[in-house]
């Protein structure tokens, strides 16, 4: 039974044909238009209307063939100014519409159409079969290690391949249309002809006769026979070769590399010093130990593949795996191997073994320290939130040891010794500034799901501050026999790559997403940044190269950057190199950069005096303090204490609507934070400052890093490090009211980073 796929927009044309054809012969199935034809499937033969919604004329036809060009093609037509074009342009036949109720005919061609383009593709194959072989005879005579000449009847020679230019000593321009310098007296004898009297080239000469293009054709066939000739030379041949088999043993034994030969099944034959040596061994204990016994028991079917893969392509490159001492101990190796093929039928495997202690110790040096850099990132960010809770905390405990009369002493005490808590904790915070660990070094079955959004967790706070979104689709149940830290530190890494690339972006989103199939699982992190120039992707991953930096395009944001170029080379180690993974990397300049991860699935200090109460801060007279806060609870506090405290207060975290409120009613004071989501410090400070009526700045910020100098270098009053007393809030906002350090810089500060 023949399927039909009907490409007509005319719905009763397509009736009629499922009407008229036989229905034990065909089915039709039915579309509308060519974006639906070219997505069909399950089909025979299609009738397609040259004219549908979304295509017309012949152009229809040339489409849907360049899709389907195995499809027989039947096209359906009102008229005949376009037939034989159809035909040209690749359909088998072509039917007219008003003959559609003319079943038997459609049938008819339908089979021819079908037949027609099943004999076109068989014709065609066979023409490809034909071609190949003919260049692949072509190829093994003119490569022949025998020389091949052919001869005319006439003594003119019509073809030479290399062997019998090499052996006459002259290019095939010399040889082919001149005289054969031999004469055919007896095709049955092979005799002895000198090819090259300056070198001494001999040759077995042996003719064919045959008929080539109903003529006679000689083929000559030569085989070197110089040695014959040179038996003396042979000799001293023979000698030499046995001094260089002899200074090769030696080599092989004082080579600094491990070098072993394994038969078929992978049995040792031979082994040199160097490989007894990484074993700790003097001699072998049996020459034909299996290699395998030799290498730690996980990594044996990896090293499997790869010695399979070897005899099937010839090598192995820089495998790494493990071996086992005879005392127990692990010695990590690099493996390279090649094929060696002797007059024997079977090949034997020619391993070079490498011990790489060393190396192996030095990386993990180097992913340590990397490491150290992401949790020191880390750790500010950490503190900085840490200090804001403290602050909201200190600040509700400030606003109520200033009402002492509500409380007893008791009560009172017990907020001092928050107090101190809260206090140390702020020390706890900037200590944290300075700390690191050592990760586990174990693999083990790992949640990816949950190893991605530990990441983004740690990094949400700061990327919404960039307004950057997070889009995460990472599967619930996907797990990977993985080092957690170590696959953590390459997902931190590629975030904070991300965001740095995104500095001009005016869409920001980072995208994670997760696959996998039996094997193997992999993450995928796509960012909206501005991409890596394709000079750069062939060295992303060497070491000490960085896209930032004076790497970057001059006056670009990441010109302003600083990389050490060490962060996915790193990444690179240890998916490749730890983890028997791959990290593959598509870039668009200007688009965006998606990275895949691929990995085997798993079969100031604040004193506190003991009294204070609202007599003991000096109150506001009515002035107008804008509070520009994202921690929504902090900020409420402050407002709350400095409205009791006589002033007039608006709390925000919207810096934009804050500079439109300014605009009409100016503030007295701002007290303000550094990093908001909506609008940076930095730019609210230069809009301030473009508005024409700049009031007293107080800095806010638990996170002195973000600090770009001290007051007067940034322009600003007073800087307060969270957390903080509410008694400071009030003593500093009336010492800049009243005058006090009013020298300030108001110039622009620059708000490309760090906000």
């Amino acid at each position: 039974m023949l399927r039909v796929l009907a490409i007509d927009d005319n719905v009763s044309d397509v009736r009629l044909i499922s009407e008229v054809l036989p229905p034990k012969s065909f089915t039709v199935h039915a579309v509308h238009t060519l974006s639906d034809g070219l997505t069909a499937a399950n089909y025979d033969v299609v009738l397609l209307d040259l004219d549908l919604p979304d295509s017309n004329g012949l152009a229809t036809l040339e489409a849907f063939v360049d899709a389907q060009p195995d499809a027989p093609v039947v096209v359906l037509t009102g008229s005949s100014d376009c037939e034989l074009e159809a035909v040209h342009y690749g359909a088998q036949d072509y039917f007219d519409k008003d003959d559609i109720q003319d079943g038997r005919a459609l049938a008819r061609v339908l089979r021819y159409a079908v037949e027609r383009k099943r004999m076109t593709l068989e014709l065609e194959e066979k023409a490809q079969r034909l071609a190949s072989s003919r260049t692949l005879f072509g190829t093994v005579i003119n490569h022949n290690a025998d020389g091949v000449l052919m001869v005319t009847a006439n003594g003119v020679v019509k073809y030479a391949n290399l062997a019998a230019q090499k052996m006459f000593g002259q290019s095939r321009s010399k040889l082919v249309g001149q005289p054969f310098p031999y004469p055919f007296k007896d095709t049955t004898v092979t005799r002895e002809i000198l090819c090259d009297e300056e070198r001494g080239i001999y040759a077995e000469m042996r003719i064919a006769e045959t008929i080539y293009e109903r003529r006679p054709l000689y083929i000559v066939s030569l085989r070197d026979s110089t040695a014959s000739h040179e038996l003396d030379e042979v000799r001293g041949l023979k000698n030499d070769l046995e001094r260089e088999r002899n200074r090769l043993n030696m080599m092989f034994e004082v080579a600094s590399e491990g070098i072993v030969v394994l038969d078929r099944a992978a049995n040792i034959l031979e082994t040199n010093a160097a490989f007894k040596r990484i074993l700790h061994i003097s001699t072998m204990a049996s020459l034909r130990e299996n290699f395998f016994n030799l290498v730690e028991a996980s990594n044996r079917k990896a090293l499997h593949a790869q010695i399979e893969r070897c005899y099937q392509e010839g090598w192995v490159c820089n495998f790494r795996f493990q071996m086992v001492r005879r005392d127990g101990v692990v010695v990590p190796c690099v493996l390279n191997a090649s094929i060696l093929r002797f007059n024997t039928d079977e090949p034997r495997l020619l391993a070079f073994v490498t011990d790489i202690t060393a190396q192996v110790e030095a990386e993990e040096r180097l992913i340590r320290s990397e490491t150290l850099a992401v949790v020191g990132t880390l750790a500010a960010g950490v503190a900085h939130e840490f200090n804001n809770i403290l602050a909201v905390i200190r600040g509700h405990l400030d606003s109520l040891i200033l009402q002492p009369h509500v409380f007893s002493k008791q009560v009172r005490s017990q907020l001092d010794i928050m107090l101190r808590m809260v206090e140390r904790g702020s020390e706890i915070t900037n200590n944290m500034m300075m700390f690191t660990r050592e990760g586990s070094n174990g693999h083990k079955p790992a949640n990816l799901a949950e190893l991605v959004n530990e990441c983004v967790q740690l990094l949400s706070k700061d990327f919404k501050s960039e307004g950057i979104e997070f889009v995460v689709d990472v599967a619930d149940d996907l797990e990977a026999f993985v080092n957690p830290s170590q696959i953590c530190q390459v997902v931190m890494n590629l975030l904070l790559n991300a965001k740095d690339s995104m500095l001009e972006s005016a869409f920001k989103r980072v995208t994670i997403c997760s696959g996998h199939d039996d094997t193997n699982c992999w993450l995928t992190i796509s960012d909206t940044g501005c991409g890596i120039e394709p000079d750069d992707m062939r060295q992303l991953f060497n070491p000490f190269f960085s896209t930032k930096g004076e790497k970057a395009v001059e006056g670009s944001a990441q010109a302003s950057l600083r990389g050490t170029g060490l962060g996915l080379a790193v990444c690179h180690t240890i998916m490749t190199k730890h983890h028997a993974g791959d990290i593959s990397v598509e870039s668009q300049v200007g688009v965006g950069t998606t990275f895949k991860l691929t990995m085997p699935t798993y079969i100031d200090q604040i004193t506190h005096d003991e009294e204070e109460s609202i007599q003991d801060v000096p109150l506001g007279r009515g002035e107008r303090v804008l509070v520009l806060d994202d921690e929504t609870e902090l900020a409420n506090v402050i407002g709350n204490v400095l409205q009791g405290g006589g002033y007039e207060t608006l709390v925000t975290d919207d810096g934009r609507k804050a500079l439109e409120v300014h605009s009409s009613t100016p503030f007295d004071v701002v007290l303000m934070d550094l990093k908001m989501p909506i609008m940076s410090g930095y730019t609210f400070l230069n809009g301030l400052r473009e508005s024409g009526r700049v009031p007293r700045i107080i800095i806010a910020t638990g996170n002195p890093a973000l600090l770009r100098g001290d007051k007067a270098q940034m322009g600003v009053d007073a800087i307060l490090i969270k957390p903080f007393k509410v008694k400071d809030v009030f003593q500093n906002i009336r010492r800049v009211l009243d005058g006090g350090d009013s020298e300030r810089n108001d110039t622009h500060v620059d708000c490309c980073e760090g906000t």
